[in-house]
């Protein structure tokens, strides 16, 4: 209980005495009481939040450190060409239709 602000409790125990002057007793000094109470407890209330907000206000944040991003240059991949269309030519001697540098019927060197 030592966490526990004054402030709201001395406005619960005001509440608590009015109220139960006003039922019980009705001799109405209890109310006069509970009131001065009620009062104290807001008035309590408010320098306490006050000072927390002036005490939020002046605390230094510490800046960070950033990381900083570094982008390497993009490397070009380099496709492999394809590969060059077959050239089919034909023996001069026999006809044969070859992609080869001899013919495979007769086996004379084409040009």
């Amino acid at each position: 209980m030592a966490d526990e602000e004054p402030g709201p409790c001395l406005i619960v125990i005001g509440i608590v005495m009015a109220v139960f002057d006003v039922i019980i007793i009705e001799s109405g000094y209890l109310v006069y009481v509970g009131g001065f109470l009620i009062f104290l407890g807001i008035m309590i209330a408010i320098t306490t939040n006050n000072a927390r907000q002036k005490t939020i206000k002046t605390r230094t944040i510490q800046p960070q450190p950033t990381q900083q991003v570094v982008q390497e240059p993009l490397q070009q991949v380099r496709m492999p060409s394809p590969p060059p269309p077959e050239v089919h030519k034909f023996c001069p001697f026999c006809g044969t239709k070859t992609a080869s540098k001899f013919c495979p019927e007769c086996g004379q060197e084409i040009d």
